[in-house]
């Protein structure tokens, strides 16, 4: 029962990890986006750049969700192989 209990742990703390990593990314993202915002102001009469800016926003969510994706398999895999080694 401790076995599960370090796993549950590791796997959580890993699970923690990869949040704060795509939370990070996204206020990352965000920013880069307000900027791009607040000084495309006053190109607005030129160019629109709504179409991109809506591209760009869709785009980080699912790139976001993808790493996400990846890295918890890795970190599954990881800990299986931990665990077999264990066993």
């Amino acid at each position: 029962m401790n076995l599960v209990n370090v796993v549950k742990r590791r796997v959580q703390s890993a699970m923690d990890s990869v949040r704060a990593t795509a939370l990070a990314f996204r206020l990352f993202f965000l920013g880069l986006i307000g900027l791009s915002l607040s000084t495309g102001a006053n190109a607005a009469a030129l160019i629109d750049t709504s179409a991109v800016v809506s591209a760009i926003s869709e785009g980080v969510t699912i790139i976001s969700a993808i790493g996400v994706a990846i890295l918890s398999l890795v970190v599954v895999i990881k800990l299986f192989k931990w665990v077999q080694r264990v066993l």
